[in-house]
C-alpha cells in the first residue's frame, strides 16, 4: 500500500508539471505574438535559420519578466517607519538643604535664586477606618448626661461620688495585698521567714477579709444606682464582678501555697526555699492586673464626672 501511494503522488506531480509547462508555452506564444505585432522587426529575426535560438532567448527573457512582475505585484513595498525623536530627560535642578537661624543674616548662597531649597518630603498617609466602641459609647453618654434634668444630674453626681469612694476602697485593698507580698519577700531575704512564718501567714490571710468587704460594697453600690446602668457599664467595664474578685482569688491561691509549703519538713533546704521564686511573681502579676483595671475605671469615672459639670 505504501508503494502504491508513492507512485500515485509521483504521477500527480508529473501531471501538474506537464500542465504548468503547457500553460507556460501557451503564455509564451501569446506573448511572442503580442511582441511581433508591436515590433515587426522581431518577426523578421524569427524567420531566419537561427530563429530557434533567438526564440529560446526571448522565452527566457519573458519568463524572467513574468517572475519579476509577479514579485512586484505580490510583495508590496515595506513602509518606512517615521523617525520619532526620543523624549527629553527630565531636568533635575540641584537643591540645597539650608538651616537658617532666626538671628543669623542671609548668606550669598541663600539669596542665590539658582540654588532652590529642597521641597519637603511628601508623606502619603493612609487612613484605616477603625471604630473604637469605647469612644462611641462615651460620646453617647456625654450627650445623654447633658440632656438630663437637674434633679437627675444631681442624683447622678451623687452616684459618681459613691463610685469614687468604692475606688478608694479598691486602691486600699490593692495596697494591702501588695504590702503583704512584700513582707513575705522581705522576711525570706532577711532570714526571719521560718521564725515568723505562722504570723506572716495569718496577716496575709487577713487581707482576704478586706477583699470580701470591698466586693460586698462594690456590689451594693452598683445595685443602689442600677437605674444608671449605661453609666455603670461604661465606668466598670463588661465584667465587673470577676474583676472585683481578682485580689481575693490571688490571696486564696497564695495562702493555699503557704499552707502546703508549711507542711514540708526540711524547710531550710535551699531548693525548698526556691519554690517561692515561682509563686511570688505570679501573685504580683495577678494583683497588678487588678490595679490596671481599677485605673481604667478611675479614668472612665473622671470622664463621666466631667460630662455633668
Amino acid at each position: 500500500m505504501g508503494i502504491i501511494g508513492h507512485i500515485a503522488v509521483l504521477i500527480f506531480a508529473v501531471i501538474v508539471v506537464v500542465i504548468v509547462g503547457i500553460l507556460l508555452v501557451i503564455e509564451t506564444f501569446g506573448t511572442v505574438d503580442y511582441l511581433t505585432d508591436k515590433a515587426p522587426w522581431l518577426r523578421k529575426i524569427l524567420e531566419r535559420r537561427s530563429a530557434p535560438g533567438v526564440l529560446i532567448l526571448v522565452v527566457i527573457l519573458l519568463l524572467a519578466g513574468n517572475g519579476y512582475e509577479l514579485l512586484i505585484k505580490e510583495l508590496p513595498d515595506v513602509p518606512v517607519l517615521p523617525k520619532m525623536p526620543a523624549p527629553r530627560a527630565p531636568e533635575i535642578l540641584p537643591c540645597k538643604i539650608q538651616v537658617v537661624s532666626q538671628t543669623a543674616p542671609k548668606t550669598a548662597s541663600q539669596e542665590n535664586p539658582s540654588e532652590k531649597p529642597c521641597p519637603p518630603p511628601q508623606t502619603i498617609t493612609k487612613t484605616i477606618g477603625q471604630v473604637n466602641p469605647e469612644q462611641i459609647q462615651l460620646e453617647k453618654l456625654i450627650e445623654a448626661n447633658r440632656t438630663l434634668p437637674k434633679g437627675d444630674r444631681d442624683r447622678l453626681a451623687e452616684a459618681f461620688f459613691s463610685f469614687a469612694q468604692i475606688q478608694d476602697q479598691a486602691n486600699a485593698l490593692w495596697g494591702k495585698a501588695n504590702r503583704g507580698g512584700a513582707q513575705l519577700r522581705q522576711a525570706r531575704s532577711n532570714g526571719t521567714f521560718l521564725k515568723d512564718f505562722d504570723k506572716l501567714k495569718k496577716d496575709f490571710r487577713d487581707i482576704e477579709s478586706s477583699a470580701k468587704d470591698y466586693e460586698k460594697a462594690f456590689s451594693q453600690e452598683r445595685e443602689k444606682w442600677k437605674y444608671y446602668q449605661p453609666q455603670i457599664s461604661y465606668i466598670f467595664g463588661d465584667n465587673p464582678d470577676n474583676n472585683a474578685l481578682i485580689i481575693r482569688n490571688a490571696i486564696d491561691e497564695y495562702s493555699s501555697f503557704l499552707d502546703d509549703w508549711g507542711r514540708i519538713q526540711n524547710k531550710e533546704d535551699q531548693k525548698i526555699q526556691e519554690l517561692f521564686l515561682f509563686e511570688e511573681p505570679r501573685f504580683q502579676d495577678t494583683i497588678n492586673r487588678f490595679l490596671f483595671w481599677k485605673r481604667d475605671c478611675d479614668r472612665r469615672l473622671g470622664e463621666m464626672k466631667s460630662s455633668i459639670q
